[in-house]
């Protein structure tokens, strides 16, 4: 489900700002065109893996994200049926952030080692960025800076 029908709801729960960036920051999911992207085939299966987030978290709902040649960008909200913890005495607890993020990056780099010619390819850097986003309009904003995000990144305006 996206954010966007219960934020309020959501909100409540927990819903972040998450980015992920590749290893070295190489671009490995889309090629440069203009003022748009087209995604490699690494970078569908990394927006395939992103769009399942949900089939294998019940409890998280996604909205807004975007594959950039070397990082992605989403949003992600608790929907009230699990705990946002992340840890448990250094122990991530089972469907917190840390646990779907590794889980995401995980399933990225398998199916990009199942690619020709990228055996035990290193897909991602360490850790990752998560910001909690505390209101609507934050929302909005945050929003607005994926959608625009591609743009920037053609114009040379990148920040990552």
């Amino acid at each position: 489900m996206l954010i966007t029908s219960n934020i309020e709801s959501v909100l409540q729960n927990g819903i972040f700002f998450i980015t992920i960036c590749t290893r070295n920051r190489k671009s490995i999911f889309s090629e440069d065109v203009t003022d748009f992207l087209i995604l490699s085939e690494k970078g569908v299966i990394a927006k395939k893996c992103w769009l399942d987030i949900p089939k294998h978290f019940n409890h998280v709902d996604i909205s807004d994200f975007i594959v950039m040649p070397n990082h992605i960008h989403g949003i992600i909200g608790f929907n009230g049926r699990s705990a946002v913890s992340k840890q448990y005495f250094s122990r991530p607890i089972a469907g917190s952030l840390i646990t779907i993020i590794k889980s995401y990056k995980s399933a990225v780099t398998k199916n990009i080692n199942q690619l020709p010619n990228y055996v035990d390819y290193k897909t991602w850097q360490k850790g990752y960025y998560e910001h909690r986003i505390r209101d609507i309009n934050e929302f909005y904003r945050i929003q607005k800076y994926i959608k625009e995000n591609p743009r920037k990144w053609f114009l040379g305006l990148r920040d990552i």
